[in-house]
């Protein structure tokens, strides 16, 4: 890695630790009960680190352009949670998705101008979880104590944005596996914005793989993946035995956003031993002013490895510091 890769990853770390920071002084007694949060998996530690890297660098570069361009710019997290993380990769809690969108924007412009969004929409269907997102977000935010595809979600949405002059959304959609419903995902592209979606591709794997199997007990239906893709197109991939890849999946979901987006960029992140990985698909229209940044922070996350991913850990903490300290 050269010592331009690793200023690049020591600014992203910077600027996570200091939203961590910042979140944990306003809000000291949910940081501190997460620290009990039950999370014994190193891997959830190296991919939620990179998700939530991936996601402060571009809410920070979303904003400062979209507020100069819309009248009216929302967040939407489809499955907030309650903000904050406990990574025991890094022994560190740290900010949620959320909270990194509370906090990540930069909030004036040089020319006085606020880059905050003009409203947080976050779905979080646990109501211990959402309450105590409650207390950790602002006055301008809405909490749906719902599943994330129920449809006064996505009516409330609609009515919102029809509100204003010129609005325009950033969505993260972060499921635990194929949660996030395809009519969900169609009504809110289109409206006008961004989104990062989840594809959870090793859990979708093991789901499909559960599907295929001689197996008949506890046997996923066909409805969960009829729901998820919007149809059966699916079923165009062969079992794995017959030499089909969830990879043929991901190609099959990235395509059926073409309609509604031209550009979409999936971002592979992997777990530690490469025995996890999900793709972060950045969805966004065909001119997109922030598209370098999205390729920026697509080849550094795509080229870490375990080792790097371990190193990355230490900067985080504190353990490392100078470019001889990392080879």
């Amino acid at each position: 890695m050269s010592k331009k890769e690793l200023d690049w990853w020591k600014k992203r770390i910077g600027i996570l630790k200091g939203l961590s920071e910042q979140a944990q002084e306003f809000c000291p007694e949910i940081a501190e009960a997460a620290k009990n949060y039950q999370n014994n998996d190193e891997n959830v530690g190296a991919w939620s680190f990179l998700k939530l890297l991936t996601l402060a660098y571009y809410i920070n570069v979303y904003t400062t352009i979209a507020q100069k361009n819309f009248s009216d710019i929302f967040y939407i997290d489809l499955f907030a949670g309650d903000g904050f993380n406990n990574l025991r990769g890094l022994n560190e809690v740290i900010a949620g998705s959320p909270v990194i969108a509370r906090i990540a924007p930069q909030k004036e412009t040089k020319e006085g101008i606020s880059k905050d969004f003009t409203e947080f929409i976050l779905v979080e269907q646990d109501a211990k979880k959402a309450e105590r997102l409650s207390k950790i977000m602002p006055e301008n935010a809405t909490i749906f104590t719902k599943d994330a595809n129920d449809s006064a979600v996505m009516e409330y949405i609609e009515k919102r944005m029809a509100a204003c002059r010129k609005p325009h959304y950033f969505a993260f959609i972060d499921p635990y596996c194929m949660q996030i419903k395809w009519s969900t995902l169609e009504r809110l592209m289109n409206l006008p914005g961004d989104l990062i979606i989840n594809f959870m591709t090793t859990p979708i794997s093991r789901v499909w793989g559960s599907f295929h199997s001689e197996v008949k007990e506890d046997k996923p239906g066909r409805e969960i993946f009829d729901e998820f893709f919007g149809d059966d197109s699916w079923l165009h991939v062969p079992p794995a035995r017959d030499g089909g890849k969830v990879e043929d999946l991901l190609e099959i979901y990235v395509n059926k956003i073409e309609p509604y987006r031209k550009k979409r960029i999936p971002i592979k992140v992997r777990g530690l031993s490469g025995n996890f990985c999900y793709h972060m698909i950045v969805v966004t229209k065909e001119y997109c002013p922030w598209e370098d940044a999205i390729n920026r922070v697509k080849t550094r996350v795509e080229s870490v490895t375990d080792a790097r991913i371990k190193n990355l850990f230490d900067i985080f903490n504190g353990r490392q510091g100078t470019l001889d300290d990392f080879y």
